[in-house]
C-alpha cells in the first residue's frame, strides 16, 4: 500500500490501526495465541479476529524488519508456489521462510539466535513482553529484562520469555529511520553498553516491535523533556508509541496517574496525527471511568480540551484543498472528540454547519461526523427527521454510517427508539448494526436506559439481526458495550433481559 497509494500514507496508519489495537486486545489473561486449537464451527468463525489479524500482522512486520523485505518477498513466493492448491498450516509457511532465510543468509548477523525457536514461541504462546529499561548513567551501560505484559495489575506473570528484535536510539544518536534490530534478546536479562553521557534513549525504533517498553524513572524524565522542549527530535510514531504504552503502564500499575501526565504535558503542542490517536483513546477510556462521577468528568474535561486547543486552532474547521488524508483524518477525530466534551466553539461551528446544509449547502465530508452528531445532539425532531430523509436517499456507504452515527446522538428518547428500530431492518447493512447499536451509546451517555429498554422489548428480534454481524458473537458484543454505561441496578436488568 506504501508503493500503490503513496498519498495515504498507510504504511504509518499500520501503528493505530492495528499493532496497538493488537497490545490492548492481547494483554488479558485469557488471549490466545495465533495459532491454536478450534473443535467447533463457532470457534473456526470466533478465531477470525483481531489476533489473527491485527497480531499476525504485527508479527509479519516485525520479521520483515528483522529479515528484510526482500527476503521476506522470497518467502512468501515459496509459500505460495510449493503450496499452490493445497491446504497449508503453520509449518508450511515456516519451511518457506527457512528457505529463503537460508538462501540469503539474512539472520547471520545475529550471533546463538535461532529462528525455529523466535517462531515457535511468537505464533505458539499467547500475549507479548514488556521491556523493562534500566540506565546506569555512571557505568554507561543499559540493563534489559522482560516479561509478559498483563493489563491487570493482579494477574501472576507467567515466566513466558519472547524473542525480541531490539532497536533503540539516544539523544547523540538518532537512528528512528533504521528498522533493522541491533539485538535479538533471546533470555530475560540483556546488557548493552552506551556512553556516560545523561541523555534519553528510545527503544522500539517507530514502534514496529510486538513489545512495550517500560524506563527507570531518570530516563522517563529526560524522554519527558525531550518531548516537551523538542518534540522534533523523536519521531513522530515513537511519540506515539509514548502515549499508547504510558496509558497501559498507568492503567495497570506500573506507572502513577500523576507521573503518567507528566510525561504526557507534550500533547498540548502535538498535532500529529499519529500521536493524536492514542492520546484520544486513551482519554476515552478514562473518560468512561468517571461517568458516573459528572463533576469529576467535568474537570477532566476542561484538562483535557485545554490540552487539545492548539490542534484545533491548527487544524481548524474547514479541510484545506491540498492537505493529506492524514490531516483531514486527525481534523475529524480531534473536532469529534473535542465536540463530545462540549468544546463551546467546535459545537458553534457544527451547528451553524448543519443548519446550512439543511438549507442546502454543501459540507465537505471530511467534516460531516461532527457535524452531523452535533446538529442532532442540539437539534429536535425536524433535523432528526431531515438527517434520515437524507440517510433513506443516499447510495454512499460510508456517508450512511455517518449518518447512522449521527442519527444516534440524539437525546429524544422516542426518536432514539426509532434510530435503534432501524437497526433491525435491512436498511442497515448486517456488518454495520453492532457499530450503529454503539453509536446510541457513544452520542450520549443518558441515551443507555433507552437503549436497554429498547433491549429488553426486542431482543429476540436483535438475536435475529444482529447475527450475521461480525465474529464472534455481536450480541454479546453490543450488550457488553451496553454494559458499559449502565450502574448496578440498571446492569441486574440487563442481566435478566439476556438470560
Amino acid at each position: 500500500m506504501k508503493i500503490v497509494f503513496p498519498e495515504y500514507e498507510l504504511h504509518e496508519h499500520f501503528n493505530s490501526r492495528y499493532l496497538q489495537n493488537s497490545l490492548s486486545f492481547d494483554s488479558g489473561v485469557s488471549t490466545v495465541p495465533l495459532n491454536h486449537d478450534v473443535n467447533t464451527p463457532a470457534q473456526v468463525t470466533g478465531h477470525f479476529g483481531t489476533i489473527s489479524y491485527s497480531k499476525g500482522a504485527a508479527f509479519l512486520r516485525m520479521l520483515v524488519d528483522m529479515i528484510t523485505p526482500e527476503t521476506f518477498r522470497k518467502a512468501c513466493k515459496y509459500f505460495l508456489t510449493d503450496n499452490a492448491y493445497q491446504a497449508t498450516d503453520q509449518y508450511d509457511l515456516y519451511n518457506a521462510f527457512v528457505k529463503a532465510i537460508r538462501e540469503d543468509g539474512s539472520l547471520n548477523s545475529y550471533q546463538h539466535f535461532n529462528f525455529t525457536d523466535f517462531y515457535r514461541i511468537w505464533v505458539n504462546e499467547a500475549g507479548y513482553p514488556i521491556l523493562n529499561v534500566e540506565v546506569n548513567y555512571a557505568a554507561g551501560e543499559i540493563q534489559l529484562s522482560q516479561e509478559r505484559f498483563f493489563l491487570s495489575g493482579t494477574a501472576q506473570t507467567t515466566g513466558q520469555i519472547y524473542p525480541i528484535p531490539i532497536t533503540y536510539s539516544t539523544k547523540s544518536k538518532p537512528e528512528f529511520e533504521n528498522l533493522r534490530p541491533a539485538l535479538m534478546m533471546t533470555g530475560n536479562r540483556a546488557v548493552l553498553r552506551t556512553n556516560t553521557a545523561e541523555e534519553w534513549v528510545m527503544f522500539n525504533h517507530q514502534q514496529h516491535g510486538l513489545y512495550r517498553v517500560n524506563y527507570d524513572e531518570k530516563t522517563w524524565n529526560l524522554i519527558a523533556d525531550a518531548l516537551l522542549e523538542e518534540p522534533e527530535s523523536i519521531h513522530y510514531l515513537n511519540r506515539g508509541q509514548v502515549v499508547d504504552d504510558v496509558f497501559a503502564l498507568m492503567r495497570s500499575g506500573r506507572m502513577t496517574y500523576d507521573f503518567g501526565f507528566k510525561i504526557l504535558r507534550f500533547l498540548r503542542n502535538e498535532v500529529n496525527y499519529h500521536v493524536l490517536n492514542p492520546a484520544i483513546s486513551g482519554y476515552t477510556w478514562l473518560r468512561n471511568r468517571f461517568a458516573h462521577m459528572p463533576e469529576t468528568q467535568s474537570t477532566f474535561d476542561a484538562h483535557i480540551l485545554s490540552y487539545l486547543e492548539h490542534a484545533i486552532n491548527t487544524l481548524g474547521f474547514e479541510p484545506a484543498a491540498n492537505e493529506t488524508a492524514t490531516t483531514s483524518l486527525t481534523r475529524q477525530e480531534v473536532l469529534h472528540f473535542a465536540c463530545t466534551m462540549g468544546h463551546e466553539r467546535c459545537v458553534t461551528e457544527s451547528k451553524n454547519r448543519f443548519a446550512a446544509m439543511r438549507r442546502g449547502t454543501w459540507i465537505d465530508p471530511r467534516i460531516r461526523r461532527n457535524v452531523y452528531v452535533v446538529g442532532i445532539r442540539e437539534g429536535g425532531a425536524d433535523d432528526f427527521n431531515f438527517l434520515l430523509n437524507r440517510f433513506h436517499s443516499s447510495n454512499y456507504a460510508n456517508d450512511q454510517l455517518e449518518m447512522l452515527r449521527g442519527l444516534g446522538a440524539t437525546r429524544d428518547p422516542q426518536l432514539l427508539t426509532r434510530y435503534l428500530e432501524l437497526t433491525l431492518t435491512k436498511e442497515v447493512r448486517s456488518h454495520d448494526k453492532v457499530n450503529s447499536f454503539n453509536y446510541a451509546l457513544l452520542g450520549n451517555r443518558i441515551n443507555a436506559v433507552t437503549v436497554l429498554q429498547f433491549v429488553k422489548n426486542n431482543i429476540e428480534a436483535i438475536r435475529k439481526e444482529y447475527v450475521e454481524d461480525a465474529p464472534p458473537n455481536p450480541v454479546h458484543t453490543a450488550l457488553s458495550n451496553l454494559a458499559g454505561y449502565l450502574d448496578e441496578e440498571y446492569l441486574n436488568e440487563l442481566e435478566n433481559t439476556y438470560k
